[in-house]
């Protein structure tokens, strides 16, 4: 199916929907940049391959906004698709924004899906919007209805990172976040960003490429510790592995309902930069917000000796190969 096809297809969707303007990220549920073809939704409707950009469909009109690394590659690739290319970074460039306020008007609706948009940028975007009195809907996901032959979610197997590796056990970890918790006044921690669930949990996997993490979120509070993952994903080993150091298994798509069920009394720390709008907007009104860099993130940040061995060993691999490399270069540059 050809671009302009896939424009008219969604098009058609919108109206159904009563949406005046969609917005296509690149992203995943973990707000990831590097994706499994599952997500690679921008990629599919614009024909725009690279790693980074947003696709914004009016009735009308389509616009790509790329960084200056895409500027070549979008020109070639976006030719003849009716999307037009928005270098960012240029002063001639309007913002996502601005752009949409010059193309809707009052009451108009864009559309997304908070699945694949990350909070931070979800709520800037609604408040700017509103700010030109127009209206947004994050909750609809327009692609699936019209990606024929979509690429199924990856099913790679996950696997241990031994100790030897981490230089600390999930429980030692656990007790590390649940103490900064507890001085953050939360009882209870989503983590969503991939790399960090699997530093957490001492797991790594197969799920994209050139990354080695498996689709998987995390919840920690006072007294449990969930890992959300797709059962086929993990054996036997990892699973009793996982259960003597504390964690407990759910099902992945299980963790909006854990998300839920938290009550008055509990309080949660997200970082809105990593959590997507619809997991953000799934925690009840009624529980505190605490709201900040992750706690993952800074603790991972925080090499222990075995990290920093290991990090030395490498860069020490990376220079043999580099020199090697070089060397064969420099006696065969002229062949």
């Amino acid at each position: 199916m050809k671009t302009i096809e896939k424009l008219n297809h969604l098009r058609d969707l919108m109206k159904k929907n009563r949406i005046d303007a969609y917005i296509i990220p690149s992203s995943d549920p973990h707000i990831s940049e590097y994706l499994p073809d599952y997500w690679k939704s921008r990629s599919w409707i614009s024909g725009f391959t690279g790693s980074a950009g947003t696709v914004v469909v009016t009735q009308k009109k389509a616009a790509l906004w790329a960084d200056s690394r895409y500027f070549l590659q979008a020109e070639k690739e976006l030719a003849g698709s009716g999307i037009d290319l928005c270098k960012m970074g240029l002063p001639e460039t309007p913002s996502m924004e601005a752009w949409l306020i010059s193309q809707l008007k009052n009451g108009d609706v864009v559309g997304f899906d908070g699945n694949v948009f990350q909070t931070t940028s979800a709520k800037s975007l609604m408040e700017t919007l509103q700010k030109s009195k127009i209206k947004s809907n994050p909750n609809l996901n327009l692609i699936s209805p019209i990606w024929d032959k979509r690429p199924k979610p990856p099913k790679g197997k996950a696997f241990i990172q031994e100790l030897k590796y981490t230089g600390k056990s999930v429980s030692e970890k656990l007790t590390e976040v649940r103490k900064v918790m507890q001085q953050k006044g939360a009882t209870a921690y989503i983590i969503c960003a991939l790399d960090e669930v699997c530093w957490l949990f001492n797991i790594r996997g197969n799920d994209i490429d050139f990354n080695p993490v498996v689709l998987s979120y995390g919840y920690i509070d006072n007294e449990k510790a969930i890992l959300f993952i797709d059962t086929e994903k993990i054996d036997e080993h990892i699973a009793n592995e996982l259960i003597e150091q504390g964690v407990s298994l759910k099902k992945y798509c299980k963790v909006e309902k854990q998300l839920r069920k938290l009550g008055k009394h509990d309080s949660i720390f997200v970082d809105p930069s990593k959590i997507n709008y619809f997991l953000y907007s799934a925690i009840p009104c009624k529980v505190k917000k605490i709201e900040g860099i992750g706690i993952v993130t800074e603790l991972k940040a925080q090499k222990n000796s075995i990290e920093l061995e290991s990090i030395r060993n490498a860069m020490i691999e990376d220079g043999i190969a580099m020199v090697e490399f070089l060397s064969w270069f420099g006696s065969n540059i002229g062949k």
